[in-house]
């Protein structure tokens, strides 16, 4: 068995009134209610979680992407995942997915996943997603149109996956 960590990183200090006006959850939830000192500070109490997720033993940490929502802070997967493999030494880091349908390329996709499992040493474990809503972000948010959503997923998985020789 493994034992995960994982937490939506959410963006908490909006007016309440506005969460219940637009839903807690709403994918449009406007960037004017977005405080860049609170989302720092929460940038920072994330790493430390993990950082002490990694000290009490759980053998990974799970990250994933949603855009333009209050409940998700995490715009780019990637990112976290190479902050993380540089500052931890043993958990693996797993990411719940790259959202095929905004990946435009797929060999500097491959190229950004190769880059974090080396300086990991070699404990990335990649995931691709579909992405959720096609109407909604990040396909919305990217202008990429929502019927070409499954097509690109497939033709980008099959460019971004690995080989074996």
């Amino acid at each position: 068995m493994h034992l995960m960590y994982f937490t939506e990183q959410p963006m908490s200090p909006y007016p309440q009134e506005e969460g219940e006006k637009f839903g807690y959850t709403a994918l449009l939830f406007p960037n004017k209610f977005f405080d860049p000192v609170e989302g720092s500070r929460l940038y920072h109490e994330r790493l430390e979680e993990y950082l002490y997720a990694e000290e009490v033993g759980v053998d990974g940490i799970m990250l994933n992407e949603h855009h333009n929502a209050p409940f998700c802070m995490q715009a780019k997967v990637n990112i976290f995942a190479a902050i993380l493999a540089a500052m931890t030494k043993r958990v693996k880091i797993v990411l719940l997915g790259n959202p095929l349908p905004v990946a435009d390329n797929p060999v500097r996709l491959a190229e950004e996943l190769a880059m974090i499992d080396m300086i990991s040493k070699g404990r990335l474990v990649s995931g691709f997603v579909r992405g959720c809503c096609p109407c909604s972000s990040p396909i919305h948010a990217s202008g990429s149109p929502a019927w070409s959503a499954g097509r690109r997923s497939s033709g980008l998985l099959s460019t971004a996956t690995p080989t074996s020789s």
